[in-house]
């Protein structure tokens, strides 16, 4: 999410360099913990995010409108600082 983050007006800012190396370490460090050859970095679908999968059926609105508004229910991280 940060990588968007990224890319978006408004939110560019927010994604800091400390912030992107401090997830990046923090995927690091639970990809240690898998199994050998789980690759976690392609979705199911052949593509290599679930994004990229809506994309190819050509719902990009369907994923910007629904799953982002959705995904801060259970990734309550997305929402920001803890309360």
């Amino acid at each position: 999410m940060l990588m968007e983050w990224k890319k978006t007006p408004g939110l560019k800012r927010k994604a800091t360099k400390a912030m992107v190396k401090k997830a990046e370490d923090a995927i690091l460090e639970i990809k240690k913990l898998l199994p050998a050859g789980t690759n976690v970095e392609k979705h199911w679908s052949g593509k290599g995010s679930f994004q990229q999968t809506v994309q190819a059926l050509r719902q990009d609105s369907l994923y910007s409108v629904l799953y982002r508004h959705t995904s801060s229910i259970p990734h309550v991280s997305d929402v920001g600082p803890a309360l």
